[in-house]
């Protein structure tokens, strides 16, 4: 990646991926009235995780991983090869290249703590958002699509076009995830791993991506 000035405006250069994002893989099969295996889903996401690790042994976390952010590789010898792109956001902490007291990152995917505390950012973040982006593979849609804050008259309020106050002020009340009633196929084990990766306190997630290999690994070779 190579960052220039030109005409007073930051560029990024950065090499092109011959691929189709996971996007555009998960809207493919939904316009097909279909879904990926959960398998399917699995594999890509072991992909991710290898790049995550890669980012964060060099102590750089990409805050904005997405299944947009996410190439499956054409032509590659593995066909599940996935690479992470898009480094826009990333913070590398050795150096302290970050832009202090700025949130970023996307709704739906990022964890509260992008927009709330962008400082303290840390690999429990990244997984966060592998878990959001493992759940929009394998369910459709990605959590938070219907913001589920409470009932009012039988309805649901705070639909997914909130606004960024409405969504940081119930940081603390999203829901973890509906798999249960989205894909019911899903195996438990994994269902409570994606549950406890999405909760909005980051001292609850696993604190890297080894950790939640201890538990995403044994239900990918099961």
């Amino acid at each position: 990646i190579e960052s220039f000035s030109e005409a007073r405006q930051s560029v990024l250069v950065m090499k092109f991926v011959n691929g189709e994002t996971l996007q555009e893989l998960c809207d493919r099969h939904m316009k097909r009235a279909a879904r990926l295996s959960i398998r399917h889903a699995m594999l890509l996401i072991d992909g991710v995780l290898h790049g995550l690790a890669c980012l964060h042994r060099e102590g750089c976390f990409h805050r904005d991983v997405k299944p947009s952010n996410l190439v499956h590789v054409r032509g590659h010898q593995d066909k599940y090869f996935v690479q992470v792109v898009d480094l826009g956001f990333a913070k590398l902490v050795s150096e302290g290249i970050t832009i202090p007291n700025s949130g970023f990152g996307t709704f739906y995917y990022s964890a509260p703590e992008c927009f709330t505390n962008p400082d303290k950012v840390d690999a429990r973040a990244d997984l966060y958002s592998v878990a959001a982006t493992l759940l929009h593979l394998i369910a459709g849609v990605p959590p938070n699509f219907e913001l589920r804050f409470g009932r009012k008259d039988d309805q649901w309020f705070g639909k997914g076009d909130a606004d960024f106050r409405v969504w940081i002020d119930h940081a603390d009340r999203w829901p973890r995830c509906q798999l249960d009633e989205l894909r019911p196929d899903v195996p438990h084990a994994l269902a409570s791993l994606l549950h406890r990766t999405l909760s909005p306190d980051a001292g609850k997630r696993p604190a890297s991506v080894a950790e939640f290999r201890k538990e995403f690994d044994p239900i990918l070779n099961d």
